[in-house]
């Protein structure tokens, strides 16, 4: 049952609300969730997408694997963004529906479109009332990343989630290499950020091979339905995060913060692993953007000596107050020399 999310229910010391965002109540549930974000400052993350292009062998390498995630992100569009908020004993979920992916035209893998059909996704309403892509990256990058240190980012078999998100914010294609695209992950989340797949296979072999659904089931949450919508899902993996936290008294999500699963074979090795990416960074400039502003602030270029982990050409780079980070801006710009 969908309900009407109020600064009641935030208030509450129980809650658990799921809420449709459409282009209409947009405005109105980005401010309530730059309300709810200090308090409830685990941050549960799930997208749909059309599908797969190109799809990776199981246990591939690295590069491998990135090399198809690349790949199909770079030419696809994101169908929904499911966000939770929540503190154990609240929860408070936005299904944020956008309009950029048409089915008739855009790439896709046309199983999947009926998988998505048959779990409950209206295209024609997506594509009529839907949010873009454009206006739900500022929303979310204003209301909920900028200005608020200290969230944590989790997800569930999260590569491709955060691979879209960075998508839509930084609005250019995924950098070349793994290493870039982890550093984008450091700098756009910071270094908190969780796998619950990789996690439940570290507490207990038995959850190795498990999908969201079936560990839910075998860790006995109670959940009616099913879960292939994105607002649902990030429900459902903050219902499973909290529940492993409850009952397995060694479950420590900060030993296993930037390890990402279909890279666990390489989560000790420092240079696959979001908290620990090294990546060099950039000297400050003063810029403008012809009649606009770059985003959130000041803006980076390359040092002579350095360039930025995303391995693109040497264009600026906006810069967002800790723990955002670096903004990647296209051209053209228009510089002034520091001071």
């Amino acid at each position: 049952m969908i309900k009407e999310l109020n600064l009641q229910h935030v208030r509450d010391k129980e809650a658990m609300i799921l809420q449709e965002v459409w282009r209409h109540n947009l405005h109105e549930e980005l401010n309530l969730i730059s309300e709810l974000r200090r308090s409830c400052n685990f941050v549960f993350v799930d997208t749909e997408f059309p599908g797969f292009l190109k799809p990776a062998p199981h246990r591939a390498p690295r590069e491998d694997t990135y090399s198809a995630l690349k790949y199909n992100v770079d030419r696809m569009k994101l169908v929904q963004v499911g966000i939770t908020l929540s503190d154990s004993k609240r929860f408070f979920t936005w299904q944020f529906n956008l309009k950029d992916f048409d089915p008739e035209v855009d790439n896709c893998s046309k199983d999947s479109i009926e998988f998505l059909k048959r779990n409950g996704i209206d295209f024609c309403k997506n594509g009529k009332d839907g949010v873009s892509a454009a206006v739900l990256s500022k929303g979310l990058t204003e209301k909920l990343i900028r200005g608020c240190e200290g969230l944590r980012w989790v997800t569930f078999h999260g590569l491709y989630d955060l691979a879209y998100l960075i998508k839509i914010v930084y609005k250019m294609p995924l950098p070349e290499t793994l290493n870039g695209f982890l550093g984008l992950v450091r700098e756009l989340f910071g270094a908190m950020v969780y796998d619950v797949k990789y996690m439940a296979k570290e507490c207990d072999a038995r959850f190795a091979e498990a999908g969201l659904l079936k560990l839910s089931r075998m860790l006995e949450i109670n959940w009616k339905g099913t879960s292939r919508q994105a607002g649902r899902d990030s429900l459902l993996t903050a219902m499973v995060f909290w529940e492993m936290k409850k009952r397995f008294a060694d479950f420590n999500e900060e030993a296993h913060a930037g390890a990402l699963y279909e890279l666990e074979e390489h989560a000790r090795d420092e240079s696959v692993n979001v908290a620990t990416t090294s990546y060099d960074r950039v000297a400050p400039v003063r810029v403008s953007r012809g009649p606009s502003s770059v985003p959130f602030g000041y803006a980076m270029l390359p040092s002579p000596s350095s360039m930025p982990p995303h391995g693109y050409p040497p264009v600026a780079v906006g810069y967002c107050p800790p723990p955002y980070g670096y903004w990647l801006a296209p051209g053209p710009f228009f510089y002034a020399p520091p001071q």
